[in-house]
């Protein structure tokens, strides 16, 4: 068996175990990364993970650029209308996320 094969072979294997383990799960993303970093990856996989039989929820989309700059030695907030900002929109997230849950077991 070739390197090729051995890769080919568990790449199959890891899809298989996310397909048993993803299909029929509620996935939201939140991300405070960088600049583009959380928003590039939440699309990439909201794209992906249907196809494994994910329910993906993309709205509201919760993505914070550059966060580190609000935040003090100890990780602490130093801006109070970044941490409503932030309150309000993982509510929004988790309202949206209930939902799609309740779409989801609600008798067909």
């Amino acid at each position: 068996m070739t390197a090729q094969d051995e890769l080919e072979a568990a790449a199959r294997e890891a899809f298989d175990y996310l397909d048993r383990v993803i299909t029929g799960k509620v996935i939201a993303f939140m991300s405070s990364a960088g600049r583009s970093g959380g928003a590039n990856a939440q699309q990439g996989l909201s794209a992906f993970l249907p196809f494994l039989g994910a329910v993906v929820v993309t709205e509201p989309p919760v993505q914070f650029a550059s966060i580190a700059e609000h935040l003090d030695a100890d990780g602490h907030s130093t801006d109070a209308a970044i941490e409503a900002s932030i309150t309000e929109a993982v509510a929004s997230k988790l309202a949206a996320v209930v939902h799609a849950l309740e779409q989801r077991d609600a008798p067909t």
